[in-house]
């Protein structure tokens, strides 16, 4: 799982997040029930962590709200690399 966050954010630069750096931010994710979203059920949840929420169904639709600054996401390693490979 890869968090995907604007390059001018202050973690973008870490290498690892944890639950309480997605608190004030908007989760940009795929429009599924919370309990399919693996950073949800298994790292915020745990936390007691709920940020703000906007869905969206295309993961290029993902990467272009998170590039201009109206969210974070965190995507499979092996869909941002299959998105950037196709739509690049």
């Amino acid at each position: 799982m890869l968090a995907v966050l604007p390059t001018d954010q202050p973690a973008a630069g870490e290498r690892f997040l944890g639950a309480g750096d997605f608190a004030k931010e908007t989760l940009i994710t795929y429009p599924v029930p919370e309990e399919r979203i693996d950073l949800i059920r298994r790292v915020l949840q745990p936390a007691e962590v709920r940020p703000r929420r906007r869905t969206t169904e295309l993961t290029v639709a993902i990467l272009q709200l998170v590039a201009s600054r109206r969210g974070v996401a965190a995507l499979p390693n092996w869909g941002i690399r299959t998105t950037w490979i196709t739509d690049t």
